[in-house]
């Protein structure tokens, strides 16, 4: 199993207003240059399709994961489910800090008998991935 890749950053913005933000998903084109496209079906189960420029000067790639917990405006899980071959869990956490100001906690954890070709391919390029788009966030937020 890899280490999973974890953040944790401070957001000058309201929880709701952080929450809002990252489940917009209509809006994600606006400021999520790593991830641009979603198509959600926002509730436990709902499936959440992805256009991910995981690789330079590569088309995008679409993935299609699940939505496991939704607890507005805490907590927001989702992965694939591969059985024994993948299995991944995408947590963002928000934490309420004060009336203006959020942290914001992600873990992406792989497991599974392919973890360690994913992680050697795609570990890089999902953390630069997860850092440009949490600073495209950041510019969201203070509009």
């Amino acid at each position: 199993m890899g280490k999973p890749i974890e953040h944790k950053l401070i957001f000058d913005a309201p929880i709701q207003k952080v929450w809002d933000g990252i489940t917009g998903y209509d809006k994600y084109g606006e400021w999520n240059e790593f991830c641009p496209q979603v198509e959600a079906e926002f509730r436990p189960k709902g499936k959440l399709r992805m256009h991910c420029h995981l690789l330079p000067d590569q088309r995008p790639t679409i993935q299609t994961e699940r939505f496991r917990k939704i607890e507005p405006p805490n907590l927001l899980t989702y992965g694939l489910d591969y059985g024994i071959l993948l299995y991944t869990e995408r947590i963002q956490r928000l934490t309420a800090i004060s009336d203006t100001r959020t942290e914001y906690y992600s873990s992406l954890r792989i497991v599974g008998l392919l973890t360690p070709f994913v992680m050697l391919r795609y570990r890089d390029a999902i953390d630069q991935g997860f850092k440009l788009a949490y600073s495209g966030l950041a510019r969201f937020l203070t509009k």
